[in-house]
Order: C-alpha cells, then sequence, then structure tokens
C-alpha cells in the first residue's frame, strides 16, 4: 500500500498532504484505484519535489509580534461595552465584493529559461470564475500575432465546454489589436488600473500554476527546453486538487 500511495502521489504532481487529502474527501480522485482518504492520510510521503513547489514566504509584517499596551486593551474594551450594539455592515470596514461568474481573468508570465524548442518563451494564464479552473497556453513573442492566438485558443477551450463569457478583466497592457480581438468575440473588457495589478485575479493564479508546476518533477534526464510539453499534463492533476 505504501508504494501504491507513492505512485499515485507522483501521479497527482507531488501535492502538499492536506490539499490531496481534501481533494480526496471532496469525491475529485473517485475513479483512482486503491486510492482512499484513509490510505493517503496514513501513507503520503513528504517528497523534495513538494517543497520545491511550495517555498515562497509569507510577506512580513502583516502580524505584529508586540504586546498591546494594557491601556489600549481597556479603552477598546470600554468603547464595546458602552455602544453595547452590534456592528452592523455600513460600520464594518471590511467590504465584500463578488466577483460575477462570467468573468474571465488573463495575464502573461514573465519569459521563461531557456527557451522550448518549439520557440515558446511565455504562458497566457486563464482564470475563469464560475468554473474556477486555470488554463495556460504557450505562445512565443509578446507580439500580437502570438499573443492574440494564446487567447483565442483559451477561449475556444473555454466556449467548447459551454463556458459563459461576458466580461474579460486583463492588465492595461493589451494592444488595441488584442482588444478588438476580445470584443470579436462577444465579450467586453476591463483593464485593472495602472500599478494595480493585483486587482486581476489572474495574478494569483499564475503563482499558484508556478507553484503547481515546479512541484510537478520530471527524470533527470527530461530535455529542460521541452518544458511546455508538459503543461497539458501538468493542468489535469491542479483542477483535481
Amino acid at each position: 500500500m505504501l508504494a501504491l500511495i507513492a505512485y499515485l502521489h507522483v501521479t497527482a504532481g507531488y501535492p502538499v498532504e492536506q490539499t490531496w487529502l481534501e481533494a480526496i474527501k471532496r469525491g475529485a480522485y473517485e475513479s483512482w484505484p486503491g486510492l482512499t482518504y484513509k490510505l493517503a492520510a496514513r501513507h503520503c510521503p513528504s517528497s523534495d519535489e513538494t517543497l520545491l513547489g511550495h517555498m515562497a514566504q509569507p510577506q512580513q509584517h502583516i502580524r505584529s509580534t508586540r504586546a498591546v499596551p494594557a491601556t489600549a486593551r481597556k479603552d477598546t474594551t470600554t468603547a464595546i461595552a458602552r455602544n453595547n450594539t452590534p456592528m452592523t455592515h455600513e460600520d464594518s470596514s471590511l467590504t465584500i465584493h463578488e466577483v460575477p461568474i462570467n468573468y474571465i481573468f488573463t495575464d502573461d508570465t514573465g519569459c521563461f529559461t531557456p527557451r522550448a524548442r518549439s520557440g515558446n518563451q511565455y504562458m497566457m494564464v486563464a482564470l475563469h470564475s464560475k468554473f474556477n479552473i486555470i488554463l495556460v497556453q504557450p505562445f512565443q513573442t509578446k507580439a500580437n500575432a502570438h499573443r492574440i492566438a494564446a487567447y483565442t485558443s483559451l477561449f475556444d477551450r473555454l466556449k467548447g465546454h459551454h463556458a459563459t463569457l461576458d466580461t474579460h478583466v486583463l492588465d492595461n497592457e493589451a494592444s488595441r489589436a488584442f482588444l478588438q480581438a476580445i470584443t470579436n468575440n462577444g465579450c467586453h473588457y476591463q483593464l485593472v488600473p495602472p500599478h494595480v495589478h493585483q486587482r486581476n485575479c489572474a495574478k494569483w493564479a499564475i503563482h499558484t500554476f508556478k507553484d503547481h508546476f515546479l512541484a510537478a518533477g520530471t527524470a533527470p534526464t527530461f530535455p529542460r527546453d521541452c518544458w511546455d510539453l508538459l503543461l497539458p499534463q501538468a493542468e489535469l492533476p491542479l483542477h483535481l486538487l
């Protein structure tokens, strides 16, 4: 059983144990023979590939380690007791943003090294808000001919699965030809403000896919300039997780 779970863990792309167990419990791996939540929880291995793909450090200073002065705690308690009223949505400083289910977010990665034998150097990453899936498409250069072709491929894949696409959110670096291609497909487009790239949800999709792609180990003899051939095999385990 230990060898079976180790083999299935490799097949799944060396995922983090907790993420893998949650996906198994959700039923994403029902068709995998011999894989159960109990066996995976007991025999899930710890591999170097998993650590390699999840070495991102958390941002500093997001949780202070300083002790709150006693006077500040007393003033806060007194203010709450004085009001003695539940906090309404208008009083809260938290704002909840709901993304409509027909949105698609896209963004491009940086230049990959080495350049693939096919000439691909970049990836366009797309996130569909309803299906909650991440799709990737490699392309060669940032020229309109290659970039629009990558977008069209992603668009056709989503339309082939009957995905509703009404609004396309992307960075403000898009060319007029790219925006016209979006309009020709019957979609509206929204450009995120300059220098506020985190408004584009595809930014987080890129982080997620890169971590997963790095964790998907290959044989030492696998040619590094064939990395784009691994993208279809990397997408499926990511969707299962």
